[in-house]
């Protein structure tokens, strides 16, 4: 009777995640659908972070989806040779997001090599212009790949970095903020 009851208890937990994972998950989408987003027709591409997957964005593909906010379109694979293959889910224009994963996923150099000939791939198929989207490792490559090609002439799309979205750039933005608020207390901060 003990294994009934530890069975019992064990189900009860397991619901009882389930049961919070899947009201956070309303909760996000439920705030994402009480706001207005602008259309565009500038997809934007999603770039996984250190031995990131098709799993790093899912969740987040998910609630974009449901709040119809934005949808996937594209997914790109990119093999550790460098072959490009592509699934097709929806068009490239209203809010679209094409999510890039890369095989050499752990390999930040290869990732930097291989994202402008995603880009070239992508301008040859008509995409112009993009928004490149990256969580940790993927804002990296995509802040780096937008500087490198800053002066170049034209060979690829050009990326309007959405830098809220890297994961970078976001950590350095509360301490930025945080420093301007505390200035007037302290003039201890070196000046800039």
């Amino acid at each position: 009777m003990k294994w009934l009851k530890r069975i019992g208890i064990g189900l009860g937990a397991l619901l009882a995640v389930m049961g919070l994972w899947y009201g956070q998950l309303q909760y996000r989408t439920h705030a994402l659908g009480n706001n207005h987003f602008a259309s565009s027709n500038t997809p934007t591409l999603l770039l996984a972070g250190y031995a990131g997957n098709a799993l790093t964005y899912s969740g987040f593909i998910q609630r974009m989806q449901s709040a119809n906010i934005a949808h996937l379109a594209l997914k790109i694979t990119v093999s550790t040779s460098g072959h490009i293959s592509m699934q097709r889910f929806g068009t490239l224009d209203d809010n679209a997001m094409i999510q890039v994963l890369f095989d050499a996923n752990k390999d930040y150099q290869k990732e930097q090599a291989q994202l402008p000939q995603v880009l070239a791939y992508l301008k040859q198929r008509g995409v112009a212009k993009v928004n490149l989207v990256g969580h940790s490792m993927g804002g990296g490559v995509g802040l780096a790949t937008i500087l490198a090609t800053a002066n170049k002439n034209n060979t690829q799309p050009s990326p309007a970095l959405w830098p809220l979205a890297a994961r970078s750039l976001v950590s350095a933005i509360p301490l930025i903020n945080a420093r301007a608020q505390l200035k007037p207390a302290s003039n201890n901060y070196p000046q800039d």
